[in-house]
């Protein structure tokens, strides 16, 4: 019994001293109220400023994702003001970057990084999306040059300007057939992802909300993309549409018809009243429509009550001016695309 005895207590005390250490050495939570504020922007000067997103929490999760998979070759790093050097990988795929939870310990504003170290060979570019707390966020990269988001951690006092709580810095794109050709779904595949899916045809043109029996793709990089559209009786279509911030491209794929009109619409509005009153959108070398008015929802192509709508305009690729809006002026560029709607948000 003496052997056991001895053998018991050598055993138990280390482990009550390795129990009491660990304990000693947590560092106490800091108080809500001593967490420093920062009422600007602490981003480092010589940087690019590219955006700015509010969270709700200190700690979110951060990820960077392409948008088109067969992108390779590159590679980044991210720091924020809380870590010189969180993490370094190489991106060539969709949703491929590794989950980082990323503490932003200040309340008001905070920073998060991205500095590319390797570009694609032959890109002088490289748009990317980040996901800071679930909000995602376009940045455009080029060579040598450092890009930053503010992170303002929620302050009652503090906020983004604009929209720094949603996904606004991107488009929609609608495809929807009146014919479906006697098969149960058409597909469509964009810039080579998807497959997207249309179910069922539909009698009128839609308004980039009916994704239940169209291929409505959320999340598309303002510009130009390519699609390809398949189904089971041999249909094989290519096209490329172009698509703007807070825009939506909707195109008909045309199955009834066989052929395209070779022309395309176009609607211009606004969700509230601007201050500045009516205003003037002009097409070149199409002509000019006056938005006095304002809609609740995304209006498509064929409700020209509020002003802005332009119809049968030739496909091709146009600018725009806008002429009494002052957040506004121009000039910015415009695709029309076959039997397509391109919907322009002035977003108030």
């Amino acid at each position: 019994m003496k052997k056991w005895t001895i053998n018991l207590v050598a055993t138990l005390i280390p482990v009550y001293f390795l129990f009491a250490i660990s304990c000693g050495n947590e560092p106490p939570p800091v108080p809500e109220e001593d967490i420093e504020t920062n009422e600007n922007s602490i981003i480092p000067s010589g940087n690019d400023f590219v955006g700015c997103v509010e969270i709700s929490s200190h700690t979110v999760e951060v990820f960077l994702r392409t948008y088109v998979s067969n992108h390779t070759g590159f590679e980044f790093s991210i720091s924020s003001n809380s870590s010189p050097n969180i993490y370094s990988e190489n991106i060539g795929s969709v949703y491929s970057a590794e989950r980082k939870n990323i503490n932003f310990p200040h309340k008001g504003y905070n920073y998060l990084c991205i500095e590319p170290l390797v570009f694609p060979s032959g890109f002088t570019e490289y748009t990317l999306i980040i996901s800071i707390g679930g909000i995602d966020r376009l940045v455009t990269l080029h060579p040598g040059v450092t890009s930053c988001i503010d992170v303002i951690v929620a302050h009652e006092n503090i906020s983004c300007p604009g929209n720094g709580t949603e996904s606004d810095d991107f488009g929609k794109v609608e495809f929807w057939t009146d014919d479906m050709q006697g098969c149960n779904y058409v597909t469509v595949k964009v810039d080579g992802d998807g497959p997207y899916t249309i179910s069922s045809s539909l009698s009128a043109t839609p308004n980039c909300s009916n994704s239940s029996n169209s291929g409505l793709v959320n999340e598309i990089i303002p510009g130009s993309h390519s699609y390809t559209v398949t189904n089971c009786s041999g249909l094989n279509k290519t096209g490329t549409f172009n698509v703007n911030t807070n825009g939506c491209a909707i195109i008909n794929i045309n199955n009834s018809s066989g052929g395209g009109s070779g022309t395309g619409n176009a609607i211009f509005w606004v969700d509230s009243p601007p201050d500045s009153g009516p205003f003037t959108v002009t097409i070149d070398g199409i002509g000019s429509s006056v938005v006095d008015g304002y809609f609740t929802s995304t209006p498509d192509c064929s409700d020209g009550s509020q002003g802005g709508l332009f119809e049968n305009i030739p496909v091709g690729n146009y600018t725009f001016t806008v002429a009494d809006y002052p957040p506004f002026s121009g000039p910015a560029n415009l695709t029309i695309t076959e039997d397509g709607c391109t919907q322009i948000d002035f977003l108030l």
